[in-house]
């Protein structure tokens, strides 16, 4: 893991096993033409199991990197997500669809940088599929200041709880980037299933 353990404490990341996004991705992943994106990507681990369903489901090798759409807030890790992706694709010229932003500003048809590409920018779309590991922050551990902004960026759901943990508000962001019958399958934290 490239990423020290304190770091990840901090920033909530914690890498999605391979068997379990390999799992994620056959269970959300139905159709070929299927469009994925992951809004907290990593290091691409879920975005390369997307990859390998949708040329199973291809019958044949496919350029999926045209379907495959990816977000991240770390530098390092969504260089890791391009560099992943085209080592499960080595024949394909095209660009991969990666960017190194904060994903929790962005809507639908925001115009953004991708990585590894030669367009300036790139518009991000609604898409069949949201699959995600998102942060695990806690709220108590999220600065006063990034609490009220997401508090009044996703205030339009009138959901939002003062005790919602970083992870609840990729959720809201997962829907709002998700196609009408569109679906969604993420890692959550057992904590999420408590009633207090």
């Amino acid at each position: 893991n490239l990423l020290p353990e304190e770091l990840r404490k901090v920033t909530g990341s914690y890498h999605t096993r391979s068997d379990a996004a390999e799992i994620l991705a056959s269970i959300s992943i139905n159709d070929s033409k299927s469009t994925v994106m992951d809004l907290s990507c990593g290091s691409g681990k879920l975005l390369v199991a997307s990859n390998h369903r949708i040329n199973e489901l291809h019958k044949t090798k496919n350029n999926a990197l045209n379907q495959i759409f990816g977000v991240e807030l770390m530098q390092i890790p969504s260089c890791l997500a391009v560099i992943n992706l085209f080592l499960e694709n080595p024949d394909v010229k095209s660009s991969t669809n990666i960017a190194n932003s904060d994903s929790l500003h962005l809507e639908p048809d925001s115009q953004i940088s991708m990585l590894k590409s030669n367009e300036s920018k790139s518009k991000l779309s609604k898409v069949d599929t949201i699959i995600m590991n998102p942060p695990f922050t806690r709220q108590e551990s999220l600065e006063k200041n990034q609490k009220d902004a997401l508090e009044t960026r996703f205030l339009k759901y009138n959901i939002v709880d003062k005790r919602i943990g970083l992870h609840g508000y990729f959720i809201l962001l997962g829907n709002e980037f998700l196609k009408n019958n569109g679906t969604m399958a993420l890692v959550l934290p057992a904590t999420v299933l408590r009633i207090e």
